[in-house]
């Protein structure tokens, strides 16, 4: 029978959420915050207790477990503990955030079927531990007070403190008035809300964008900043401003809350602070700090310190904080270090992992009878025993974790828990993850999850000898992985160089061959150590999964018909030889041109002044609104036009002015604004500011709502940004020399931009970042039919007009409608004047003067009231005109307004509708120009016609 890999073994990785845990469930999702705290897998000492080699001594910082880190938190909680400040490091995907929410969880409830579960998980780790922390919690069954920040997200810090605080404070039924007290103008901005009239909420709804006054207050009593800004503006612009008194800083609220809340005699024993990915927001808060709070961590630092004794501050970061000041650009390093040398007096923790007992935990072996006897044997062991042996020898680090140096525990579960991955697949996988400098983006078992997913048809041997080397579980993300390692200055170059190798011969190479190649690039980076050349191949046959036969012949063929492959006798290894000029450098050479050329601004210059010409996305947009409403012409689509936030103001008045002047059958009546949003810009709020915008421009016309569409690209990832600025640079800032130099490189490379920007450009449409000026929300979803709402929301009388032949050259649709206009006008055109017309003529004028608008009446005169309701509507408004104390109307603005909403004329539709009212009125009326008296026929032999139209 054919076993596939999925017949034998099933990944269970949604058992840790897929790696996908987030602090933010602390506040939004209780019922999965309390599965990932249940589910959380500790370690104690024991686990990997040895010393600290392998992250080193100089940087101060200690390894620990995350039992006994758990201890120092719950110590420092009750008041055991001296520090109030915390760092805790660990590379990308190792558990992080899953630990905080854990702790969250633990210490803001410290009874219940969650917290008994994580006490559990911390017994099974070191019963010592876990019984110290037991007995902490009841001998102080109070909850702590945490707040629960998730450093990813983009937010004002005093704000989201005040807001998590308010929330708990109110969950338990306590007073927020000290807090109330502290920033009074929430409560100022409510108060003044409920004592306005009717007449007044309804203006604050409509600035708000809100349906209900309720909303607008339980807001305002959550303290939410953004719709503060705008009740403010609301009532500062009628002469009553909120004025904003007393401290509103963070060490402000958090000198209240211990002073308030925590400690002896008070709700809660201490005020304890979680703050994932708390470097990056470091970065954040250094180069937003308008969004941010200005100093807002130096206060957060200051005011944690004053209350030392009722409050605790734990960070958990990716890297060392100095690393942080290399991410950002020059001019913030200043700004940046100000923080970070703070911060530098905490309490630093390496966290180690215990990711091969979690391997093993999510390997779910299936349809294997005899599992177990393959390993209980002596020959078993003995296999073990010779593995573990050359896995020390080549991999020095192996020596420095418990785990792996156990011979009991080195069978149980690397090689039997962890089948059908070899032990060297296990220790690459905890080298990744414990190394911390080779993930940025995925974790190691995120990169082991994908691997069975992709290769779940695998053919597999039951067989205790049938494992998956290291090899195997190469991807393209992992090699992306690698490769930006390299590129933030991680050990070497040696993934670039595969990279240009495999673009050389990748379709030349065999399976056997390319496992040998990425054989060499991993054990490049888990420190492979040998002393002499045949001991390397002995180890690359481990790491490819071949026999060191096939592994030699492979190396002899990469080494003497490749010449990709060299053995380096000083440093004991093999080494890979890329392109004289591989990609990879032209891809540098490429970024430090965009990094020298182009910041964030120029960046948005670009989409707004070239990128129409690089997408076709960015073009003109059809709907179905003429169709809907039997219009034949071609005005009833949306011209598109591309800007940035700097220029967007300019554009929407530009649109707004072509608006108002459209009146040609073929001039757009929309615009569709396709509108670049920097990757440090707020997506929300500059969707509030552009509504804003948008209303006022639509006030200035004296309407609800312009036809104006403004789509919001949000570069989040800036992915769109330096797509546009490397095509840039190669269109007009490469030299013949480089040219020459990067051949073929270049043109390639451009294709791949293109792509890229019109794959971003088509994601951040879908993402439906739509704005129009009108109150109530879009409710069509799809582009095209958006666009048809929008007109029908401000167009809601359009008048219709089945007039064919505008879409051609060679229609003479204008011809035709000035033959009609000027027979109306004269009073001679009938029923039976149509008739007789040529055909072409004849339908048109059957097509809207009789099947549409129904101007004829039994007898085939032009009747005085057509009963199509939208045309009998405008006569019966120009008849009230006429008999008014005026008795007359101005020609020209009657038609404007007709192109106006609700109608949405065309001069050519709103010029026929005139002469049907003329027609029938054509005695009794007179033209008067330039105070001169004119019969409607003199007048239309004095030039009435510009072209074909009025």
């Amino acid at each position: 029978m054919r076993l596939r890999l999925q017949d034998v073994v099933r990944f269970r990785g949604e058992r840790l959420f897929n790696g996908a845990v987030s602090i933010d469930w602390f506040h939004t999702d209780e019922e999965k915050c309390q599965a990932a705290a249940q589910s959380f897998v500790f370690h104690g000492p024991k686990y990997h207790g040895v010393t600290q080699e392998d992250i080193g001594y100089s940087h101060g910082h200690r390894l620990q477990d995350t039992a006994s880190f758990a201890r120092t938190i719950v110590r420092r909680c009750n008041g055991l503990e001296d520090q109030p400040f915390t760092l805790a490091i660990a590379g990308y995907g190792t558990g992080k955030s899953h630990l905080a929410l854990t702790l969250a969880m633990l210490l803001s409830q410290p009874t219940g079927e969650t917290t008994e579960a994580v006490l559990s998980a911390l017994e099974s780790a070191d019963s010592n531990i876990g019984a110290e922390i037991r007995a902490m919690l009841q001998e102080e069954s109070r909850p702590c007070l945490v707040v629960a920040l998730n450093g990813m997200r983009n937010f004002d810090l005093t704000a989201e403190v005040t807001r998590q605080i308010i929330q708990q404070l109110r969950a338990y039924k306590l007073d927020t008035k000290p807090l109330d007290d502290l920033r009074p103008r929430f409560k100022q901005a409510a108060t003044l809300i409920r004592m306005s009239s009717k007449s007044v909420i309804e203006e604050l709804l409509d600035v708000c964008d809100m349906s209900h006054v309720n909303t607008v207050i339980e807001s305002l009593e959550e303290q939410e900043e953004l719709v503060y800004g705008k009740v403010q503006e609301f009532f500062a612009a009628r002469g009553m401003p909120i004025r904003a008194l007393g401290g509103e800083s963070i060490r402000d609220i958090i000198d209240v809350v211990s002073r308030e809340y925590c400690g002896t005699d008070k709700p809660f024993r201490h005020l304890l602070i979680l703050f994932d990915e708390f470097g990056r927001y470091t970065e954040f808060a250094t180069i937003r700090s308008q969004v941010a709070g200005s100093g807002v961590l130096q206060d957060l630092f200051e005011g944690v310190q004053a209350h030392a004794d009722t409050s605790t501050f734990v960070g958990f970061i990716q890297f060392e904080l100095n690393a942080y000041v290399q991410r950002v650009a020059p001019e913030y390093r200043n700004d940046i270090l100000r923080y970070i040398t703070r911060y530098q007096s905490a309490s630093k923790v390496y966290l180690s992992i215990n990711l091969e007992t979690l391997i093993a935990h999510l390997l779910e072996k299936q349809q294997i009878a005899d599992f177990d006897s393959w390993f209980d044997d002596d020959q078993a062991y003995e296999e073990s025993r010779n593995i573990a042996v050359k896995l020390h020898d080549w991999f020095p680090q192996s020596h420095n974790h418990r785990l792996w140096n156990d011979i009991d525990q080195f069978h149980a579960i690397i090689r039997k828990g962890c089948w059908p991955l070899s032990p060297f697949s296990t220790w690459f996988l905890f080298f990744l993850a414990a190394a911390g400098k080779h993930l940025q983006e995925r974790s190691a078992l995120a990169l082991l999850g994908d691997f069975f997913l992709r290769s779940a048809d695998m053919e597999v041997s039951a067989e205790r000898a049938w494992v998956l080397a290291p090899a195997c579980l190469w991807s393209d993300e992992l090699q992306q992985e690698l490769i930006a390692s390299e590129e933030s200055g991680q050990q070497g170059s040696i993934t670039h160089a595969y990279s240009s190798v495999y673009a050389r011969y990748g379709t030349q190479l065999s399976d056997d061959l390319t496992r040998i190649l990425r054989s060499v690039v991993l054990a490049s980076k888990m420190g492979l150590r040998v002393f002499s050349r045949d001991e390397a191949i002995e180890a690359l046959a481990e790491l490819a999964g071949l026999t060191p036969q096939h592994t030699r012949a492979g190396i002899n063929l990469l080494q003497e018909e490749y010449n990709v492959l060299e053995w380096d006798e000083r440093f004991k290894q093999f080494d890979i030889l890329g392109d004289a000029v591989p990609r990879t450098q032209f891809l540098s050479f490429v970024r430090q041109r965009v990094a020298s050329t182009y910041d964030e601004g120029g960046k948005a210059k670009l989409f707004a002044s070239r990128a129409s010409e690089w997408c076709d996305l960015l073009s003109d947009l059809d709907c179905d609104f003429a169709e809907r409403n039997s219009i034949t012409t071609t005005e009833w689509r949306y011209q598109g036009v591309t800007s940035n936030l700097e220029l967007l103001e300019t554009q929407i008045k530009l649109a707004a002015d072509r608006w108002a002047n459209a009146i040609a059958v073929n001039e757009p009546r929309g615009t569709a604004i396709y509108c670049y949003v920097e990757q440090s810009r707020d997506p929300e709020v500059v969707a509030s500011d552009v509504k804003r915008l948008l209303r006022g421009t639509a006030c200035g016309y004296g309407v609800e709502a312009l036809p104006i569409l403004v789509i919001l690209l949000c570069d989040e990832q800036g992915i769109l940004g330096q797509a546009l600025a490397e095509l840039a640079v190669l269109e007009d800032s490469i030299s013949e020399e480089d040219r020459a130099r990067f051949g073929n490189l270049i043109g390639a490379h451009k294709e791949k931009m293109l792509q890229v920007i019109r794959s971003q450009i088509e994601d951040m449409t879908k993402q439906r970042r739509y704005v129009t000026a009108l109150k109530d929300e879009l409710e069509a979803n799809r582009l095209s039919r958006v666009c048809t709402e929008l007109f029908e929301r401000i167009y809601k009388k359009p008048l219709p007009f089945p007039f064919d032949g505008f879409t051609t050259a060679r229609g003479n649709a204008a011809d035709s409608c000035q033959e009609l206009i000027t027979e109306l006008l004269r009073g001679s055109l009938d029923y039976d004047a149509v008739i007789a017309k040529p055909v072409k003529v004849k339908n048109r004028a059957v097509s809207v003067l009789k099947g549409s608008w129904s101007v004829f009446t039994k007898t085939g005169k032009i009747s005085r009231r057509p009963r199509h309701p939208i045309a009998r509507a405008v006569t019966e408004k120009w008849d009230d005109i006429l008999q008014s104390d005026k008795n007359r109307f101005i020609v020209g603005e009657v038609l404007k307004q007709l192109c106006l909403p609700p109608y949405g004329a065309n001069i050519a539709s709103a010029g026929l509708l005139l002469g049907v009212f003329v027609a029938p009125r054509c005695e009794k009326l007179a033209i008067v120009r330039d105070g001169q008296q004119y019969a409607v026929s003199q007048w239309l032999q004095d030039s009435v016609f510009r072209g074909k139209f009025l």
